[in-house]
């Protein structure tokens, strides 16, 4: 923490400090948004307005311009996407791209690991698999719990065709 902030942190002890520490704690204790809450980003689109006005202003004043095979608007009813994950409600994985991850690890399961490693390194499939298992469950936690007990029936130790 830097040392400006840290100095002005209200001491208890302190005689002139414990009106001001009393009032944090009660600012403290109301209910306020936390720091990462999904708000967030809407908060600081608001805050931020006028920084992208003047930003895109300066970039038009620099050359920069949209490149219209870049930008889309989705309607309601279209899937709206983002590096990948859909976020329409919520940010989840497509459905084909979580159909076929369901599938691989069943089939892991069920058949072996090595039936379905196709044209994948072997030495390095198991890393890839539990990646884009690790990759789901940052996008969407209740998808990523359910691929994880998929994930958990797989033998790796086990090289049956």
């Amino acid at each position: 923490m830097p040392v400006a902030v840290w100095r002005r942190v209200p001491v208890p002890g302190d005689p002139a400090g414990r009106d001001r520490h009393r009032r944090l704690g009660r600012r403290l204790a109301v209910p306020h948004l936390p720091q990462g809450a999904p708000t967030s980003p809407a908060l600081a689109n608001l805050v931020c307005a006028r920084l992208d006005r003047r930003l895109a202003g300066l970039a038009a004043d620099e050359g920069f311009r949209v490149h219209p095979g870049k930008t889309r608007v989705a309607g309601p009813g279209r899937r709206r996407q983002v590096l990948g994950a859909v976020v329409n409600v919520r940010p989840t994985l497509p459905r084909p791209e979580r159909d076929a991850l369901r599938a691989l690890l069943h089939n892991c399961a069920v058949h072996g690991w090595a039936s379905q490693v196709r044209d994948a390194d072997p030495a390095t499939f198991r890393d890839a698999v539990l990646g884009r298992v690790a990759w789901a469950s940052s996008v969407d936690p209740v998808l990523g719990g359910r691929l994880h007990v998929l994930a958990g029936r797989i033998d790796w130790g086990a090289a049956r065709a």
